[in-house]
């Protein structure tokens, strides 16, 4: 239980302004005290410090850890929440500042211990040899301490009957039963299949996400909207990528047959997109345009991903009358990036050269209007007609 602080956090919220060199980011942030992250209801939370700590009834699962380390133990805080009884209370005034709380449902428990910082001697557990530096003995025989009375707390906590955590010397040779070497044996060998399955598991699971960020382009905003529209470009064969230099940044730059595209893209929550993503596009496409080693206009498309909160099916128009006016008058492609899923989704499931190929020409021949992409073809089997009975003409 570390000192009580406030700290400002990230929310993830953006607002953007102007363009190239003149764009302006605003980050929002929210000011939190570092006990939030914890699911506990503290009725009260006061920063203070001192060392005098005394047990306020019997420690049971603590018993063990309190005896070894109790002495190098001292309180940064003091606290209180409602029917969680006090461990550890300060010497004068009684406050809590050790205590062990159940939290979660009936099925899945579980128990927060709220201890008070353990502070040691750093510099007398580590020592140097040449250019390195190594923990000590006493180090090593102080963690491996730490470490068995943790293990300790959790298996008493754990058991279903209350037990008393093994003190250290009851570990010894003069009382182990003959049968307990080859049962830790055992159980060392499960431990190390158990992390095998957990990096096997941990990898399968970083594939699972890869293949599961197609599906921002139906929800996304931000830099996961751009991210998931690079994706989606890359499975129709296209080399797209973010360009960003000291006057420039640009969502999404490729080339296609000798012509440049440069895209722009926007997601709104209940809302359509509107004049003012349009004039950044094209406001980018003039900055772009005028770089040294650009000789002619890219084409430029806004990838909008309106109403992104609701499922596709329920949409309004994606873009308003104004943005398909503007986007008419300069010959800009608009992709509705929902539409954009369903076709990438369909190449990465078949990777259909040809649909491909029809996707990106697609995109090309969509000068001031909507990029209505080829429609993916349907891998079902159709369904065969059967008669029923003697009746030829009644059939499912």
């Amino acid at each position: 239980m570390s000192e009580l602080t406030e700290i400002y956090i990230d929310t993830g919220k953006r607002d953007y302004s102007g363009t190239g060199k003149n764009r302006h980011t605003t980050t929002y942030v929210d000011l939190i005290k570092n006990y939030a992250l914890l699911p506990l209801a503290f009725t009260e939370l006061v920063s203070a410090r001192g060392k005098e700590i005394r047990p306020a009834r019997d420690l049971k699962a603590l018993a063990a850890y309190w005896a070894e380390f109790g002495h190098l133990s001292s309180y940064e805080v003091y606290f209180s929440m409602t029917a969680v009884p006090s461990m550890l209370v300060t010497k004068t005034g009684a406050k809590t500042v050790g205590a062990i709380s159940k939290y979660g449902a009936a099925a899945k428990p579980g128990t927060f211990v709220l201890l008070p910082m353990l502070r040691y001697d750093k510099d007398k557990f580590t020592e140097k040899k040449g250019e390195k530096q190594f923990w000590t003995k006493a180090a090593l025989s102080f963690g491996n301490q730490l470490v068995s009375d943790m293990l300790q707390i959790d298996l008493a906590l754990t058991s279903e009957r209350e037990t008393t955590p093994e003190p250290a010397w009851a570990n010894s040779e003069d009382y182990r039963i003959a049968t307990e070497r080859g049962l830790e044996a055992a159980v060392s060998a499960k431990s190390e299949e158990i992390e095998k399955l957990q990096v096997e598991r941990s990898q399968l699971a970083i594939r699972l996400e890869r293949e599961r960020s197609l599906r921002r382009l139906l929800y996304a905003n931000g830099s996961e909207l751009e991210d998931a529209i690079l994706e989606g470009l890359s499975l129709f064969g296209l080399k797209a990528e973010r360009y960003k230099d000291t006057e420039s940044d640009f969502d999404s730059v490729f080339v296609w047959n000798g012509k440049r595209f440069l895209g722009e893209a926007e997601g709104k929550d209940t809302k359509p997109i509107n004049i003012d993503k349009m004039s950044q596009l094209e406001r980018n496409l003039s900055e772009d345009f005028a770089r040294d080693d650009v000789q002619e206009h890219a084409q430029g498309i806004l990838f909008g991903n309106a109403y992104r909160l609701q499922a596709p099916a329920e949409r309004a128009d994606y873009f308003t009358d104004k943005c398909l006016s503007a986007a008419k008058r300069a010959q800009i492609a608009l992709i509705r990036t929902s539409d954009l899923f369903f076709a990438a989704k369909h190449m990465k499931e078949s990777g259909d050269a040809d649909f491909a190929r029809r996707c990106v020409e697609a995109i090309v021949a969509a000068r001031g209007t909507i990029v209505a992409f080829p429609s993916a073809p349907s891998h079902r089997a159709p369904t065969e007609s059967k008669t029923v009975g003697d009746d030829p003409k009644t059939t499912t």
